[in-house]
């Protein structure tokens, strides 16, 4: 382990030369806090379509030079107690909560999801003071049935701001 200080900046590097920590590199540093939650409605989907549907949902304000989100997120079933339910908090350091979802009775079938094919993922973005949640959606055609994504709530404890 290694540790120079010099110019007003210090670097730690391991045994092999791998730099552990740098002054140099952006320190996130918190300007607001944002928490809360969201009610996401059901989406039934026709079953003999593809769905391709992107939309944001406003969560909350913070301060203008915030350029970053970052925080905890966890995600509940309104109502009906089967399927997948994140009763837990997962720490998000920016990119996509990724949210596979499955069909009520489907499972154990020989085609368990009727040849359906769906993917949900949210995000978290700031844009101009203001924090959003973006879900992506997809849902392949399928030849039978109708699909639903059940309603949700996402609860969220965020921290906004900056690199620097």
């Amino acid at each position: 382990m290694s540790v120079t200080i010099a110019s007003g900046r210090m670097v730690i590097r391991n045994p092999s030369g791998t730099t552990l920590f740098d002054t140099d590199d952006g320190m996130f540093h918190v300007l607001s806090t944002v928490n809360g939650s969201v009610a996401v409605p059901a989406y039934v989907h026709p079953g003999n379509t593809n769905a391709n549907l992107s939309t944001s949902f406003l969560i909350g304000s913070c301060n203008s030079n915030c350029t970053d989100v970052l925080g905890s997120v966890r995600a509940t079933l309104n109502s009906y107690d089967a399927g997948l339910s994140f009763n837990r908090w997962f720490t998000i350091m920016g990119g996509s909560i990724l949210w596979l979802v499955d069909g009520h009775g489907l499972l154990g079938t020989p085609d368990p999801n009727i040849n359906l094919r769906q993917l949900v993922t949210y995000s978290l973005r700031v844009a101009a003071g203001k924090v959003y949640l973006d879900r992506r959606l997809l849902i392949s055609a399928a030849s039978q049935g109708t699909y639903e994504i059940r309603a949700h709530t996402l609860e969220f404890k965020l921290k906004c701001g900056l690199y620097t």
